[in-house]
């Protein structure tokens, strides 16, 4: 197993790790869209870069655990909703 099989098993597990722009891009040319980061709310990409960077996670107003990672339109939808706080992101 290679290093590009052994990060999409990895995150098939759950465990994503940082990754350069070059590994990226070798990971996605053999399994197109593997180290995106995936809205847990509709199951579309986010557009963002991964916790620590500038992925959504929002507080849910009835105090559970944290949601996300989230799209924008989900985290919207959710704020409109009252079931998550209304925070600058």
């Amino acid at each position: 197993m290679d290093f590009i099989d052994q990060v999409k098993k990895d995150r098939a597990n759950g465990i994503n790790k940082p990754l350069l722009q070059s590994e990226h891009w070798a990971v996605n040319g053999r399994y197109p869209g593997a180290t995106l980061e995936y809205c847990c709310d509709c199951d579309e990409p986010t557009g963002r870069a991964g916790r620590g960077e500038d992925s959504i996670y929002a507080d849910p107003v009835n105090g559970d655990d944290e949601i996300g990672p989230l799209c924008w339109e989900c985290y919207q939808d959710l704020i409109c909703a009252k079931i998550v706080k209304d925070e600058d992101v």
